[in-house]
């Protein structure tokens, strides 16, 4: 978005220094991240700057894309920023950050951790490296996708064996060993398991990756497999910007 006392792009890239990307990373038929909207958007700002510029992607992506882009442009700096937001709260939870990460180079994410000390005085900010933001990313969303599809299954143990979900819940978490998030069933759409436009492509993108690394990755496999199973209705397959054949650019 560009500010209203600029004139267009090429204003807007010229009188600034940070530039945060937030664009769709929609899922290819075969569960690989497609990369395109973050392409352009890296591309539109570089063919214009008149000086080196700070690129913060807060974007979800795979390990390795934030080392790429900074070897395609060297002459300018990179910095993984991932977001943990729920659509629903996304303003509210942004202002009241847990924790906030930044992955790059130390005099780079140095930089941008003063920038963001000017509003969240108080927010744990961890400094990592490309890498090791892209995975922290990863981890959360891979977790939580595997903590809905165990708690779904036990939704359905337990009416199999005539006893209320809500009761068992209440049991498990009042050790306090188990935080509540993403324990309720159905989920606060109303529907089982996990859907939308984040979890489910992101957790594709990461079995593919795996894959082609020669990782294990059995548990989140058997986490969306499971979820393929419970989610009957495939609502990520007709939200934009969730696969490539219903992104936003498509859509134009």
């Amino acid at each position: 978005k560009y500010n209203d006392i600029y004139d267009g792009l090429e204003d807007t890239v010229h009188n600034s220094r940070y530039f945060f990307l937030g664009v769709p990373t929609p899922m290819n038929d075969d569960g690989s991240q497609d990369l395109s909207n973050v392409d352009d958007a890296i591309k539109s700002i570089v063919e214009v700057a008149n000086s080196r510029k700070v690129i913060i992607i807060k974007t979800t992506i795979l390990p390795g894309t934030c080392r790429k882009y900074a070897e395609m442009y060297p002459n300018h700096d990179f910095v993984h920023n991932p977001e943990f937001l729920t659509e629903r709260r996304a303003k509210l939870e942004f202002i009241n950050a847990p924790r906030i990460i930044l992955g790059g180079e130390d005099h780079v994410t140095e930089e941008v951790e003063r920038l963001y000390r000017t509003r969240f005085t108080h927010t744990p900010i961890y400094k990592t490296t490309w890498e090791g933001a892209e995975v922290a990313k990863y981890m959360a969303n891979c977790f939580y996708a595997v903590k809905v599809s165990f708690m779904n299954e036990m939704y359905d143990v337990a009416r199999h064996v005539g006893v209320k979900y809500n009761d068992l819940r209440d049991m498990l978490l009042a050790s306090g060993w188990v935080n509540p998030m993403h324990t309720d069933v159905p989920g606060h759409d109303g529907e089982r398991g996990y859907g939308g436009k984040c979890f489910p492509k992101d957790v594709k993108a990461f079995i593919h990756w795996a894959r082609e690394c020669g990782l294990g990755s059995d548990l989140v496999e058997a986490a969306d497999k499971a979820n393929e199973r419970i989610r009957k209705e495939k609502d990520w397959l007709n939200i934009k910007g969730a696969t490539s054949k219903n992104d936003y650019k498509s859509s134009k």
